[in-house]
């Protein structure tokens, strides 16, 4: 059975009869394979059906097409309990392998992710230093302000800290933000910003996040 995967961002829209994508000579069309392809356009397929994540390849999907920090740790610890077999060590490590040089680049861009030898070192290694991350920015910011100015460097520094800050704390307790929601945080005030902060711990939905 021919197989396509595809991880393209827009649907995939090309023939999937083989005869089509083929170009044949006059006289010789009945030579040339009749067959249909099964497509698996993973950008595109429904959430719940990678749910629960109950097998290697549905976490695979998953990894590529999260969004954030906070999802790859759950998905992390779910393949775990799926990999969990001695005899898979093999497989873990070469999904870590994979998770660092495919995934993590994509969603943590002038961060260095270190040498992986496997998922669980990558779970440690993404709860250690998650808490890092954001004073490693606002320490980049401080930087970029002495070259524009060191009161603008600090005020956009500590408005990028809390946006990630909010964002993990989201995700950490209701799975991954839709596209709207990380519009509306990256466009926020400092004020807004405080007052999101303050209310996820109470929160009982996203939505009541972001109610004023």
């Amino acid at each position: 059975m021919p197989i396509v995967l595809y991880n393209g961002e827009s649907q995939w829209a090309a023939p999937l009869q083989v005869a089509a994508l083929v170009e044949s000579l006059p006289g010789q069309e009945r030579h040339v394979p009749r067959f249909e392809c099964l497509v698996i356009d993973e950008g595109h397929l429904p959430r719940e059906q990678l749910e629960p994540l109950d097998n290697p390849v549905a976490g695979v999907f998953q990894l590529e097409r999260s969004s954030g920090v906070a999802e790859i740790r759950r998905i992390i610890d779910s393949l775990l309990e799926v990999l969990g077999d001695p005899e898979l060590r093999e497989l873990r490590r070469d999904m870590a392998t994979w998770l660092r040089r495919a995934v993590l680049p994509a969603r943590l861009p002038g961060i260095e992710i270190p040498e992986l030898q496997d998922l669980q070192e990558a779970k440690i290694m993404l709860a250690e230093r998650a808490a890092r991350w954001p004073k490693q920015w606002m320490a980049e910011g401080y930087e970029k302000g002495h070259a524009e100015g060191l009161e603008q460097g600090r005020r956009a520094a500590l408005l990028d800290g809390r946006r990630l800050a909010l964002t993990e704390l989201i995700e950490e307790k209701f799975g991954p933000l839709k596209p709207r929601h990380d519009g509306v945080i990256a466009g926020a005030s400092d004020a807004d910003l405080k007052k999101w902060l303050r209310k996820v711990l109470s929160a009982a939905t996203v939505s009541d996040v972001f109610q004023c």
